[in-house]
């Protein structure tokens, strides 16, 4: 599966799926989209609030070790689009139930100097962001209506 960004919330929340298996090609790639979808924004409104949802719930412990294997960590840091380092989003919510895949990803999101949680779900994802942020309550429930939305709960 290849990497899919788009916006839950338009300007605000930023959903964000890896593949399973993580390629330096992917990263390059998909930091450089999330980077554009993050400057987009900032020209709507120079001070958004950018909450992104990075879904990690495909990615197992297996291939994600085989992957950070292959894939020395300088390698990534050189691969993310810089923009991505710059970018002040709110907050990370990492949709993720392993615990070896947070201790692999937790260290290059850090980097970014961005408060991070972690949940289980994309539903719960959506809690949080709805709890900390009931302004976006309307077009949450929007979003919880789509086949989108359907189709990131398995």
């Amino acid at each position: 599966m290849a990497y899919q960004v788009w916006w839950i919330v338009e300007n605000r929340v930023l959903y964000i799926r890896q593949p399973v298996d993580l390629r330096l090609e992917d990263i390059r790639d998909s930091t450089r989209d999330i980077a554009d979808h993050i400057e987009a924004a900032y020209q709507q409104n120079p001070t958004p609030l950018i909450i992104g949802v990075l879904d990690m719930r495909e990615a197992t412990v297996d291939r994600l070790m085989r992957s950070a294997l292959s894939v020395a960590v300088k390698n990534v840091v050189d691969v993310i689009d810089p923009r991505v380092w710059k970018a002040k989003p709110g907050f990370i919510i990492l949709i993720t139930t392993s615990n070896t895949v947070k201790i692999l990803i937790y260290p290059v999101i850090k980097l970014s100097s961005q408060p991070i949680t972690t949940v289980a779900t994309l539903a719960e994802a959506l809690t949080v962001v709805s709890y900390m942020y009931p302004e976006l309550q309307t077009e949450l429930d929007d979003f919880r209506k789509t086949d989108l939305f359907a189709g990131t709960q398995t």
